[in-house]
């Protein structure tokens, strides 16, 4: 908990320093935000997943499951 709290800190810190200092504040902030994402994942061994998006052979059968209509 003391760890999430920190890292939220941190996060935040960061993107305060980019978007005052930087000429596009919007890209800025999502390239910080990328580069913790890349550091955390080095950190912990955790490989991005590169397909975020569900497919939709995958949300028909979620709807198929769960009574929905297709």
């Amino acid at each position: 908990m003391h760890n999430d709290e920190r890292k939220r800190s941190l996060e935040l810190a960061i993107n305060i320093a980019n978007v005052q200092n930087a000429k596009n504040p919007k890209r800025s902030v999502k390239s910080a935000e990328k580069a913790i994402s890349k550091a955390e994942n080095q950190i912990t061994g955790n490989k991005p997943t590169t397909n975020s998006k569900p497919s939709l052979k995958a949300l028909e059968r979620l709807n198929k499951a769960f009574g929905g209509d297709s």
